[in-house]
């Protein structure tokens, strides 16, 4: 099969086992080891962090009204025998982005301090900050107050500006996250029962199998592994996309979601065709799916293993193969291990010559995170520290005439005069920025506007 296709099927499938697994969570009665693979799959992702519908929910609806400031450093390292990269790397490795996040969502405020520092001295820092439609930033060396934009008649900002504002909108409507994850209890059940019971036809009990974990010293921990074929894959997706084709309910679900997702795109001027899909645009695609899946050839070689290491000291673990030609291409091996004093999680992730490392340990009031990239001769770091300050200190304040300016307000000319103000400002410091980054500007002439 042709690698997007064994993609695209694969993804299907693994998303309908998830949801199988919620099918087994009830019940410890369990024998067979397809019922054993689904028991562990639920406990294993419940370490995860993954939680179910509702919980996801009701974070989303948390995190809108919560009240939290989080502040911390982003740096990278990259090694590699390149010498060009090695320049890069020496100037990468002498930086670090400061950064202090303050949300206030009852009264949706929200502002972020950005600091790039280099060789341990503080270069620039930039101030955004947001109150309801008003959007404003800040860089005290070049303007001393926010300029700000308001998202409202924006076609006549623009025309001010000098801008083609036929295509613009008078407002620039946001994706609303919650809207968007929403989907009800009766829909939810509907995909659950139609899909997951194609699963289940088309993928035979030998599939799941119970092995020893030999990646432990224990010799009574099991794997409990799932291991689907090319064939069983390709008939399983073809399936799944013929249902899907007359799944009125879950076809006009996906239809919505999409356009919700899209909405912005088309009201900056996006073709229509581009921007928003029908249900026959839909049922198109996925028949052009279904006839090129058939013409595709498969064989019984492995294409997908999934393998769950049963969940036992606090620790979980799923492992994800895809093959091809009996070659593992892409490798997903997810690991949590749960500790009194903080939750430890590991992801590595293989994709052909390309590897992924990613730790996070997480405690109450901090996060920790490392992600290596390894290609070729190169490593590339980024590491990551977060901190959750006190919630009730927490205010972000609000746009003023003294603290800040509204584009929306002004004339052409105050922006002129604005815009001739900032560029004076920042020829003032550039030298001086410059230098702090090692660079020379030589000469007295600078350009003007």
């Amino acid at each position: 099969m042709k690698q997007k296709n064994v993609w695209l099927a694969i993804s299907v499938i693994f998303a309908v086992l998830v949801i199988i697994a919620g099918l087994y969570f009830a019940t410890d009665l369990f024998k067979s080891p397809e019922q054993l693979f689904y028991k562990h799959l639920t406990e294993t992702s419940k370490m995860l962090g993954m939680e179910n519908y509702d919980e996801v929910m009701k974070q989303l609806q948390q995190q809108q009204q919560a009240v939290a400031e989080v502040e911390g450093e982003i740096s990278a390292k990259i090694t590699s025998n390149d010498e060009d990269v090695k320049e890069v790397a020496d100037i990468l490795g002498k930086g670090k982005i400061k950064y202090n996040v303050k949300t206030v969502g009852p009264e949706q405020k929200g502002q972020t301090d950005v600091t790039l520092n280099y060789n341990q001295k503080d270069i620039v820092t930039l101030n955004f900050r947001k109150e309801k439609e008003q959007y404003g930033i800040k860089v005290a060396e070049a303007y001393d107050k926010y300029v700000s934009v308001e998202n409202n008649n924006l076609k006549a900002l623009f025309q001010k500006l000098g801008v083609d504002a036929s295509k613009v909108p008078n407002k620039i409507e946001t994706i609303d996250y919650k809207e968007l994850w929403n989907i009800d209890k009766e829909t939810r059940n509907h995909i659950k029962d139609t899909y997951t019971k194609i699963v289940q036809e088309t993928i035979p009990s030998e599939c799941y199998t119970i092995e020893q974990d030999t990646s432990v010293s224990d010799s009574t921990t099991k794997i409990y592994k799932l291991t689907i074929t090319q064939e069983q894959l390709k008939n399983t997706a073809i399936k799944l996309f013929e249902t899907l084709k007359t799944d009125d309910i879950t076809l006009e679900l996906i239809i919505n979601k999409y356009n919700i997702m899209m909405a912005p795109y088309a009201m900056m001027g996006m073709q229509t065709n581009e921007a928003q899909i029908t249900k026959d645009d839909l049922k198109d695609e996925i028949e052009k799916s279904i006839q090129q899946l058939t013409k595709e050839s498969a064989s019984n070689v492995p294409a997908l293993i999934i393998t769950v290491h049963a969940a036992k000291s606090g620790e979980s673990r799923i492992e994800i193969s895809m093959l091809e030609n009996n070659k593992e291409v892409v490798k997903f091996d997810v690991r949590t291990i749960n500790k009194q004093e903080n939750k430890e999680i590991r992801i590595n992730c293989l994709i052909e010559d390309t590897e992924i490392n990613m730790t996070m340990i997480n405690t109450d009031k901090n996060i920790s995170a490392s992600i290596e990239l390894k290609a070729d001769e190169t490593t590339i770091e980024l590491n990551m520290t977060a901190e959750l300050k006190t919630a009730q200190n927490v205010t972000v304040e609000s746009f003023t005439k003294e603290n800040s300016v509204k584009l929306n307000d002004m004339t052409t000319q105050e922006m002129n005069t604005l815009v001739q103000t900032i560029y004076t400002n920042v020829m003032k410091v550039l030298p001086q920025k410059m230098q702090l980054l090692g660079i020379n500007m030589m000469g007295p002439n600078l350009p003007t506007i």
